[in-house]
């Protein structure tokens, strides 16, 4: 039975509650005047985490269902199609130079000289920057450790089948040669800290002070290397220890794309698979036959939440919810697989 007990006049009185199956003892307050919901016991809950059964019969009927498989699907699809390093972008003043010339005399340098295997991906050229009779050949690679290797501009032959080149540009080092140094303290003097973390391991190209989505500094470092074997080390040790400070050393995992078609701007599949017949304005989120016609002067709202955001923002709160390559540990899944598929 509930006792109640009696604090003075001004006051409501407390109750004593029990639930026998969830053995939870609590309290309500009692007024005269205003009578209040009990807290609910656990015959009235309802897990959130159990899908509630679908009245058209099994669960595997259910549409969301079978939406929340397809997008898992090809947000895993896209996540694995893509090159796992960006190119090596190598410019000819000629198109005398074919890709099986460029390939063979890529792979025959670094064999004679370094007794190293270099494993092409994919070669292709493209003449879409450049000038008159320029010619850029992308060099796609397989593997980090062939990656580092053509990663030093030293390791590069002084002419490739018998041309000069040039480097248009220079890819960016991929987190495949990366790694994380957690919690430095943000008002270190951070040009010391690198200094001496290069010195400890000579390895170590950058060292970056990550930051977070408002530009404000975090006590995440990043460690960018030329060596595959002196990553695994440090991922192995799990520790590195600078100015008598030891830090724990994490896998780099770079952050996913959300994939959302640019047609209709739905999440999980790509234009070419769109079945919608109009294409979508990610501005003011409504449908056009013909969207070049449409000059859209509206505020933002989000096709999918009605927020005053573009359609296609992969910060949209329902992506983050419903595609489950946006979630971080989703994410960590995908990228783990494309750093593990790529390192072979």
């Amino acid at each position: 039975q509930p006792s109640q007990i009696g604090y003075n006049h001004q006051c409501p009185y407390p109750v004593k509650h029990y639930d026998p199956q969830t053995n939870v003892h609590f309290v309500s307050k009692g007024n005269h005047r205003h009578r209040r919901v009990p807290p609910p016991l656990i015959s009235n809950l309802t897990s959130i985490n159990s899908r509630t059964p679908s009245k058209r019969g099994s669960p595997s009927s259910d549409p969301d269902e079978e939406d929340f498989q397809n997008l898992t699907t090809a947000a895993t699809r896209y996540a694995t199609s893509r090159f796992p390093f960006q190119p090596f972008i190598v410019r000819f003043d000629t198109e005398q130079v074919n890709l099986n010339q460029f390939k063979e005399s890529i792979v025959n340098h670094f064999k004679s000289s370094y007794q190293a295997e270099v494993e092409i991906l994919n070669c292709r050229t493209s003449k879409v920057k450049c000038n008159n009779n320029d010619i850029d050949f992308l060099l796609y690679l397989k593997n980090s450790k062939s990656f580092a290797l053509l990663y030093d501009k030293l390791n590069w032959p002084l002419t490739i089948a018998g041309k000069e080149f040039t480097f248009p540009s220079w890819p960016s080092i991929p987190p495949q040669l990366s790694v994380i140094i957690k919690n430095v303290n943000i008002n270190i003097e951070f040009e010391e800290f690198s200094n001496e973390v290069k010195a400890l391991v000579h390895d170590v190209i950058n060292v970056v002070r990550m930051n977070n989505k408002f530009g404000n500094d975090i006590h995440l470092v990043k460690l960018e290397l030329s060596s595959t074997s002196t990553r695994q080390d440090l991922l192995n040790a799990k520790k590195l220890i600078v100015n008598y400070i030891s830090y724990d050393v994490i896998e780099f995992l770079s952050p996913a794309t959300v994939l959302i078609c640019s047609k209709c701007s739905g999440i999980g599949h790509f234009r070419t698979q769109c079945t919608e017949q109009h294409e979508t304005c990610k501005t003011c989120a409504q449908a056009f036959s013909d969207l070049k016609n449409h000059r859209c002067t509206a505020d933002p709202v989000c096709k999918h939440c009605s927020g005053n955001h573009l359609s296609n923002s992969a910060k949209c709160p329902v992506t983050i919810v419903l595609f489950p390559y946006n979630r971080k540990t989703e994410r960590d899944t995908l990228s783990s697989k494309m750093v593990n598929t790529s390192a072979r």
